[in-house]
């Protein structure tokens, strides 16, 4: 069982997907990373540092990887929960949330984890099937150790703009320090019926002597008084765990 989390900002993509339970995939050329997907050029030096093309026929079994590629959607997930650049760049500056997903069996889902490395994959581009298949894998499981705080996971689908359905049990949505009382009602009032209390909703508070979070649990969702608790305190009424009157 591998635990992972899905930031997402909350708008109405993102509680679309939830009223369908099912994830949106997207298309790894919308990505913030210029490198997605990207492989190695057709030239590279020599040892005596002479530019040389490669061969036509791998320059060949190069594009057909290309095409292959091209075809291809990502969902991303992390293995993190309060990393504090996850929440910045991918839960709309803490103002969103995070799915949190119990998933059985990562690898029958297509879901993999990303290595981070220092160079493009080398790959070898002789006319091989399997050849072809490995240079696929590396390409599209492969990001610099820049990305490396991520600590991600991809799910990779033969096509992108489509909804597909959990990779697992949906057991947790967490919301990030900064947001908003309305759009964590607007949440919990679209889950709520349809998890039927099998979820949990918790909430991250910046801690009061350390750069990094604490979380708090909504105590009373499982008897329909969601909105009567701290829970749903603004961001600034609530920045502060030790504010908080607890229940």
């Amino acid at each position: 069982m591998k635990t992972l989390y899905r930031y997402q900002p909350i708008n109405k993509y993102s509680l679309i997907n939830l009223s369908l339970k099912m994830n949106w995939v997207s298309n790894p050329k919308d990505f913030n990373d210029p490198f997605e997907f990207v492989m190695r050029s057709n030239y590279f030096l020599s040892e005596e540092n002479k530019v040389i093309q490669l061969p036509l026929k791998q320059i060949e079994v190069k594009r057909e990887i290309e095409s292959e590629i091209d075809k291809l959607g990502v969902v991303c997930y992390s293995e993190l929960e309060e990393e504090i650049l996850m929440w910045s760049h991918y839960a709309d500056g803490h103002r969103g949330m995070a799915l949190v997903f119990d998933v059985e069996n990562p690898i029958a889902k297509s879901i993999a984890k990303v290595n981070y490395i220092e160079q493009l994959p080398e790959m070898n581009f002789e006319s091989d099937p399997r050849n072809i298949k490995s240079g696929l894998s590396q390409t599209i499981i492969s990001k610099s150790k820049s990305w490396e705080y991520e600590k991600e996971w991809r799910q990779i689908i033969s096509m992108k703009g489509k909804h597909i359905e959990y990779p697992g049990d949906l057991k947790e949505i967490i919301f990030g320090c900064k947001c908003p009382r309305e759009d964590m009602e607007m949440v919990w009032g679209i889950t709520e019926p349809i998890y039927n209390d099998t979820i949990t909703y918790s909430r991250l508070m910046i801690q009061d002597d350390l750069y990094g979070f604490t979380k708090t649990y909504c105590p009373s969702h499982q008897n329909k008084k969601l909105k009567e608790t701290h829970f749903f305190q603004n961001y600034g009424e609530a920045i502060h765990r030790s504010n908080l009157d607890l229940e």
